[in-house]
């Protein structure tokens, strides 16, 4: 009899060893291409199931899956730590890349916002992209999705440089004098000097897309209303600016 113990112990511990090596295949397989139905394995041979006998050997088998299934639980229950940790991780990640990515937008295009709500821009958006083909919307949407902060950022800045660009220039009247744009506002410092200050031909101002996206924001919110003549001259300005590289 004590022989018969000896050997359901071996046995134990054979299907304890196969359970391990079950355990690591499935960790460092990748991905399994079809799911395949798994057949059981008998350890046992025919003259050990004849010598132990069924009765004998199904209460070895229950003692068996008493003792594993504690260390089945442990793997599980890490397991599932694990990937409530990788979920946490990743939407942390993405919170976080969309901070930045409109941080950026803040920075670099502060009147992004309005931009993005006004029907000029909705209608650019509607249009097919030159290069790819596909809709800008659709190209916009994708990549604020993935939070791809430089191509985002690209698609507000190519909207304010068309815009600046396809502004109709309107001809002064003849012998009217225009004046200059407010050189806190619009131009950048230190560009533009005055012909009586120096003596020559005054510097032509340089603008940047936030002024520029600041001007068209005045103006659909009304602020030039009555101020029509120093609206186109500003407009003026800015388109020519746009021609020569005087928009950075």
């Amino acid at each position: 009899m004590e022989g018969r113990y000896k050997r359901a112990e071996n046995d134990i511990r054979a299907l304890s060893d196969q359970v391990a090596h079950l355990q690591t295949l499935v960790a460092t397989q990748p991905t399994a291409p079809e799911p395949k139905e798994l057949q059981p394995q008998s350890l046992l041979t025919p003259e050990e199931r004849t010598e132990y006998g069924d009765e004998f050997l199904n209460v070895v088998g229950k003692r068996a899956k008493e003792e594993l299934s504690t260390e089945f639980m442990t793997i599980k229950q890490q397991l599932d730590q694990l990937t409530q940790r990788l979920e946490g991780s990743t939407k942390i990640t993405a919170a976080q890349a969309r901070r930045n990515l409109e941080a950026t937008l803040d920075s670099e295009v502060p009147d992004w916002r309005d931009i993005n709500v006004a029907p000029e821009f909705h209608q650019w958006l509607s249009l097919p992209d030159l290069f790819s083909g596909a809709i800008r919307h659709s190209l916009l949407k994708a990549a604020y999705e993935q939070n791809d902060t430089p191509r985002v950022v690209a698609f507000f800045k190519g909207f304010l440089s068309q815009e600046a660009a396809l502004v109709p220039a309107t001809e002064p009247a003849p012998g009217a004098t225009p004046d200059k744009i407010p050189l806190e506002t619009f131009a950048a410092p230190g560009r533009a000097k005055t012909a009586a200050a120096s003596g020559a031909p005054a510097e032509k101002p340089t603008f940047t897309h936030a002024q520029i996206a600041t001007f068209y924001t005045d103006v659909r919110r009304g602020a030039y209303r009555g101020r029509e003549q120093e609206k186109d001259r500003i407009e003026r300005q800015i388109v020519e600016a746009g021609r020569e590289g005087r928009i950075r």
